[in-house]
This record gives structure tokens, sequence and C-alpha cells, in this order.
């Protein structure tokens, strides 16, 4: 069954096949507005891809401001790239303001439960 992940991967060049075993190894999720999917000072082990609405990305200051970093618009993956490679915590948010698409995982780290912010559609 085609999907927006599955013809955005296609898009990107990826095979038919290809981006149907990726896309059967993806976790749907629905995640409220405004909800944190990745909250500043926690190691990720998902990446995400967003299929509808946008997602912020953050810094929160100790005094409580926040300053965006850049915004993120369907259909776009969202992955915090050094904190995911290399083990370490966020230095920012991810907030959503509208529904989310999928939750991939990197590897055993997913296994662990260690972050289970979204539940399944």
């Amino acid at each position: 069954m085609p999907s927006v992940l599955s013809d955005y991967l296609q898009s990107l060049g990826v095979s038919r096949e290809e981006s149907s075993r990726l896309t059967r190894l993806a976790q749907p999720i629905t995640i409220g507005s405004s909800e944190i999917i990745q909250p500043q000072g926690t190691t990720p082990c998902h990446f995400f891809f967003l299929e509808q609405g946008t997602c912020q990305a953050c810094y929160l200051t100790a005094e409580g401001k926040q300053f965006s970093k850049e915004f993120y618009w369907e259909p776009e993956f969202i992955i915090g790239f050094e904190s995911l490679l290399d083990d370490r915590p966020s230095p920012i948010s991810w907030k959503l303001s509208a529904r989310l698409g999928y939750r991939l995982c990197r590897g055993a780290a997913c296994s662990s439960g260690a972050t289970n912010l979204a539940q399944p559609m």
C-alpha cells in the first residue's frame, strides 16, 4: 500500500522495493499539537518522519526562554544527527504543531525502551 513515507523515499531515489521495506519497519504514530517529541537534554534513539503538520526545533534557556532553531514542514525527516550518531543528549527540543507520521528506530537502542514519547496510530 502506498504511503507518504514510501512516496517521499522514492522521490529521493530509493527503489520501490527498498522504500516498501523501510516503510514496513517504521512505526506509525500520532502526537497531539504542541507535544514535544524529543526533549532537550535527552539522548534520542529514534528519528521521525513528519507526514502531516509542522515541527519546531528550539533551544530552551535555564531562565525558561525559548529560541527557535528551525522549522520542519511535511513531508520531512526530523533527525538530530549529532545526538543520534554519538549517543549524546540533544541540545534542542522538537515540538509538533500537528500529527506526526512515523517513528523509526536506530538499531538496538529502541529495543531498550529508552524513550517512548508517542502512541502508535
